[in-house]
């Protein structure tokens, strides 16, 4: 059965996790949303977006979270690619897995259920191509295939390693330390274009009031602390899901708005992209 997977350890993230939910209660259609977590009381709002909790076992007993760059989110990363196999095992066909600050802002079943017939693996990115692949594995379609077993045993026997020569190495560290050391095994995965999944990186250049075309996820990474997640989750649902805005500013002035205070990320963008065009022809 299609399936939507979810990992949360802890309380600290279910206020994100639960406007996550609501997205894709909403654009995710009839797919059965599912819980990995060591929570023993799990809200009953959360309870109700979901079809099924799955016990998970917090391999950080001191605590229900690690701050990022430490030896327990190390090891709490390193559950990941266990629940991803867990759940292929429990709901065959495919999964998407998602990080609970990631946002499902139009419907995508037909668009991810295509790319899954012809690739194995899907996962998100935080590169284009002018960039290094900077793989994200905060969002990943799986499908039930012998492949995608091999890539995940492949990952985890990386990710365990890494954790040897430094306990803070995480799950994006090690999957991207993989590809990137093994050519062919990144070819038979697909990288998902931030146009499909946008990176939050993007979000200053990104008004919802104005884009023309939205990207069918949105991740609310870099972004630091729960609070300010929450209120830029909490923002998107509301202009771009709910839609809820009451907001008359031209579309012209807001792209005004976007440039004039975002000068130095633009400016950003444009260096390192006509850098790595110059790198590209040199080699």
């Amino acid at each position: 059965m299609a399936t939507i997977v979810f990992l949360q350890f802890g309380h600290s993230g279910l206020e994100q996790l639960a406007i996550s939910l609501r997205s894709y209660k909403k654009n995710g259609g009839e797919l059965k949303k599912v819980l990995y977590t060591d929570c023993q009381d799990v809200p009953s709002e959360i309870m109700g977006l979901l079809d099924e909790v799955r016990p998970w076992g917090n391999p950080v007993r001191e605590s229900g979270h690690a701050k990022f760059g430490t030896s327990n989110f190390g090891m709490i990363t390193r559950e990941k690619s266990e629940v991803m196999r867990d759940a292929l095992n429990k709901d065959k066909e495919w999964i998407l897995f998602s990080d609970g600050d990631i946002l499902a802002l139009k419907p995508f079943r037909s668009d991810l259920e295509h790319l899954l017939s012809r690739w194995d693996v899907l996962v998100s990115c935080e590169g284009e191509t002018f960039n290094p692949h900077n793989y994200c594995t905060g969002l990943l379609g799986l499908k039930y295939a012998e492949h995608t077993f091999f890539v995940l045993d492949r990952w985890v026997s990386n990710h365990n390693n890494m954790l040897q020569q430094d306990p803070s190495f995480h799950d994006q560290d090690a999957f991207n330390d993989l590809m990137h050391k093994n050519s062919d095994l990144e070819k038979s995965i697909c990288r998902l274009a931030n146009g499909f999944a946008m990176s939050g990186w993007f979000y200053p250049l990104f008004d919802p009031q104005i884009t023309t075309r939205l990207p069918f996820f949105f991740h609310c990474n870099y972004v630091m602390g729960n609070e300010a997640k929450v209120k830029r989750l909490s923002y998107l649902s509301e202009v771009i899901i709910e839609k809820n805005s009451t907001s008359h500013i031209s579309k012209f002035k807001r792209v005004l708005h976007i440039v004039r205070h975002n000068t130095g990320t633009i400016v950003r963008i444009l260096r390192e992209t006509t850098k790595a065009v110059c790198n590209e022809f040199k080699s």
